[in-house]
């Protein structure tokens, strides 16, 4: 199973991915997916979906929110630049 989502708030929780595999009894892997913020920008304009307008409109706002952060729970880091 493959859940996306931001998860901006359980990042931040060192014990998250401990947590998951409790609750669930299951092993779980955190995959961490980042870029520079110029090719999140572009590739964001690119996808052209209209979820994604106030994000565009207010870009400053946008990061602020996500901070870009590491996460705190152990994680797969993936670089998309690269990859």
């Amino acid at each position: 199973v493959v859940i996306t989502g931001p998860f901006s708030k359980e990042l931040k929780d060192p014990d998250w991915t401990e947590k998951l595999k409790d609750q669930f009894s299951s092993e779980v892997t955190v995959f961490y997916l980042h870029c520079p913020e110029a090719l999140r920008y572009e590739r964001m304009k690119q996808r052209a979906n209209p979820r994604d307008n106030a994000k565009l409109k207010d870009w400053s706002s946008h990061q602020d929110y996500y901070q870009n952060d590491k996460p705190a729970c152990i994680h797969v880091d993936v670089d998309t630049e690269t990859t």
